[in-house]
């Protein structure tokens, strides 16, 4: 996890930034524990004779997503609020992957990164829109909360892409980390910074995830500012 903030100077601005880069290590306790090993991953890396294997390839949901200007935040708020802040958002994401079957990829600082496996199950794609659809409509409850709180409020984006990737595991019996790589994670990633530019729930997905389910949610096409790339589209809440 890297939330860390350069530190310039020795006033009360330069002292608030210490106080929030030490506040961070209480986060990276949680990120040791992540990417969480459940079953979903093992299913993934089971071979067809029951071996689990270390690396797998095939087609995913790749789900990216992350708190709009959370830099603005984290310079302006009292440190300690943002850690407890970011505790209780992740939690809200952990709740809903676990739910759905996803495995997570990583922690990027205020961002999240998923990985929802066809082999994991015949409703990965609908795995991965409901865990969006579902984590936003929790914030929007998270949201209400901390306006009665007189606590500060955060939007999100949702990025999803469906490709090929490639899962390994890597490391030693004291961490375990995932890798994943393919076109899926950096286009969610994207689509994701794309998304402050929605006019409906913030999800923007591609056109192969859109044709999959057409019929079980609305969709409003949505134009990126690379013209290069395919047609976009966001869900209609």
């Amino acid at each position: 996890m890297d939330i860390q903030i350069e530190v310039k100077g020795q006033d009360e601005g330069a002292e608030v930034l210490k106080q929030f880069n030490s506040m961070v290590q209480e986060l990276q306790k949680k990120e040791k524990m992540l990417p969480f090993i459940s079953s979903a991953v093992f299913e993934v890396l089971r071979s067809g004779s029951g071996k689990i294997e270390t690396k797998y390839s095939g087609n995913a949901v790749v789900l990216f997503s992350d708190i709009k200007s959370f830099t603005s935040i984290s310079e302006t708020r009292d440190p300690q609020e943002v850690v407890d802040m970011l505790n209780d958002y992740f939690s809200i994401w952990q709740d809903k992957i676990e739910k759905n079957g996803g495995i997570v990829d990583r922690f990027i600082g205020d961002a999240i990164s998923v990985v929802y496996f066809e082999k994991s199950s015949p409703h990965f794609i609908h795995n991965a829109i409901q865990t969006s659809i579902e984590v936003m409509e929790t914030l929007e409850k998270f949201n209400e909360k901390r306006k009665e709180k007189g606590e500060f409020i955060i939007e999100n984006g949702v990025g999803l892409v469906f490709g090929e990737v490639y899962f390994s595991m890597v490391g030693d019996e004291n961490k375990m980390e995932f890798l994943i790589q393919g076109i899926p994670v950096a286009l969610s990633e994207y689509l994701e910074g794309q998304s402050r530019y929605s006019s409906h729930s913030h999800i923007i997905l591609d056109s192969y995830i859109k044709e999959k389910v057409k019929y079980q949610y609305d969709f409003a096409e949505f134009e990126v500012e690379n013209k290069d790339l395919d047609i976009f589209y966001e869900i209609i809440l």
